[in-house]
């Protein structure tokens, strides 16, 4: 079956404009990852996640301590040894 001149057309024109696009010089290098540093971009997401999912945990953490009324000593710096140790304090209370 022959092609209709309708097919054609659809054939033609993206070629068309992207060879125009290459001779204008409005086309961009781009570099497609290797195996070796899609795993490293895994491994920096995951990283970025177990952060942001630790800070989430420290706040409701310090949150719910406030609320119940519980406040570290002067002096005692938020999620230093200390303030661990104060923290852990509570759990050996149990």
């Amino acid at each position: 079956m022959p092609a209709t001149p309708a097919t054609w057309t659809r054939r033609w024109r993206p070629r068309e404009r992207l060879a125009r696009s290459y001779r204008s010089g409005d086309l961009t290098p781009v570099w497609v990852p290797n195996e070796g540093s899609e795993a490293l971009r895994d491994l920096v997401r995951a990283r970025e996640g177990a952060k942001q999912d630790q800070l989430r945990a420290r706040h409701r953490l310090s949150k719910f301590l406030l609320r119940s009324g519980q406040r570290p000593a002067l002096g005692v710096k938020a999620w230093t040894l200390g303030y661990m140790a104060w923290v852990g304090s509570f759990a050996s209370r149990r």
